[in-house]
């Protein structure tokens, strides 16, 4: 008597039909298969992205089963597998009309819209797909990931919210509810699901890391710290929390902490260009202008494609009135972002001191063609174009 589990004995069975389906196309005979069988077959094959056997499954099967309403659906997996999104829906409007209870036909023909960029359509059946199934949580995910792949966090969420409401505690669901709220930039809501998946798993340090930096972005950095501790107390060579710890730090203007976790990262990253960079920020900022030219020199001698390197130098340069070592500098910066903002602007102050008007104007100029509501920038120019106006 078999007393394992279902999926146990659903495994053993697909087993059985692989092995007698490849033992049939070694010995290049046809044997009988029934469409059960054969269904199984091809999604052991589709699902491993073997799609040419999943192919000759289905050519098996139409020889066997030619009126298979099963095998048709199939079909429409493979075709828009192919890119053939139209075709495939061509066969499903028939097949709807002899079942409208399939809930994997509605899948099928969301999958198809959404490879047409039909958002809408792809959203309704996907939702008639929930309407006709009797474990609708069983494909949420399914649809959430189809949108995430795509970019359509909004709509993803909409799915997944309706399974959280459901299904509070289901870890899986509340976690891609939190990604994609993050992703769609709604961080209020990203911030209080992480919470919610933290009460649900305490230990997880990704679920730590990731409410450590939206609290960092929304200016919590206290809190933010906790929860990159939190991580690194869980994990301890979760690298990237220490160097996000730092960040948080900086941000709070304990540079000096910020210093010693950044020295902590270095230890284990030691050729990291940014971390170099931002001690150097925080050597500036703490007025240790010797120590904060040393690291923004290592930084670059690093990784020389590194833009912000290029700029701690100019931006320390002209605050000490060197001013052409300040124009090369800023100059190499912007050969690699030529469109920075920050870049721009300094560019523009250290033409405007060394009395270089007309190319502070062009520089600002273009700093107002990317930002137009940039205030400071427009008080230079209006500064600017008084002195080139008075010296004319």
């Amino acid at each position: 008597m078999y007393t394992g589990s279902e999926d146990d004995l659903w495994n053993e069975e697909l087993t059985q039909s692989v092995d007698r389906y490849e033992r049939m196309i070694k010995l290049k005979a046809e044997w009988y298969f029934d469409t059960h069988e054969l269904e199984n077959i091809f999604d052991y094959y589709f699902n491993q992205k073997r799609f040419q056997p999943a192919r000759e499954v289905l050519k098996l099967g139409f020889r066997i089963h030619p009126e298979s309403s099963a095998l048709k659906l199939k079909e429409t997996q493979i075709l828009i597998e192919r890119g053939e999104a139209k075709n495939a829906l061509k066969i499903i409007k028939v097949l709807e009309l002899l079942d409208q209870s399939n809930e994997q036909l509605y899948i099928i023909k969301g999958s198809a819209y959404l490879l047409l960029d039909d958002f809408d359509n792809a959203t309704a059946c996907y939702q008639k797909a929930l309407e006709v199934s009797d474990e609708p949580e069983d494909w949420i995910l399914n649809i959430s990931y189809a949108f995430q792949k795509l970019g359509e966090y909004e709509r993803a969420i909409v799915f997944l919210k309706q399974a959280v409401t459901k299904n509070p505690e289901v870890e899986d669901l509340v976690w891609e509810l939190s990604v994609c709220y993050e992703q769609a930039g709604l961080d209020k809501l990203a911030i209080e699901s992480y919470r919610k998946y933290l009460d649900i798993d305490p230990f997880s340090d990704a679920a730590w890391f990731n409410l450590g930096v939206l609290l960092n972005q929304k200016e919590s950095y206290n809190l933010s710290i906790e929860a990159f501790d939190f991580v690194l107390a869980i994990s301890p060579d979760f690298h990237a929390a220490l160097f996000n710890k730092a960040n948080a730090l900086a941000n709070s203007d304990h540079h000096t902490e910020a210093i010693q976790v950044y020295s902590e990262f270095l230890m284990v990253n030691e050729n990291h260009a940014q971390a170099l960079c931002y001690i150097g920020e925080s050597y500036e900022k703490l007025k240790r202008v010797s120590q904060a030219f040393q690291y923004y020199r290592k930084a670059r001698s690093i990784d020389p494609a590194y833009s912000e390197s290029w700029f701690g130098l100019a931006n320390l340069m002209f605050k000490q009135g060197n001013l052409y070592e300040a124009l090369y500098y800023i100059r190499k910066a912007m050969s690699l972002k030529k469109d920075n903002p920050d870049y721009l602007l300094l560019a523009g102050e250290i033409f405007e001191k060394l009395e270089f008007i007309e190319d502070a104007i062009l520089i600002i100029k273009k700093l107002l063609e990317i930002d137009n509501d940039d205030v400071e920038a427009r008080e230079i120019l209006a500064r600017l174009e008084k002195v080139h106006n008075e010296n004319e």
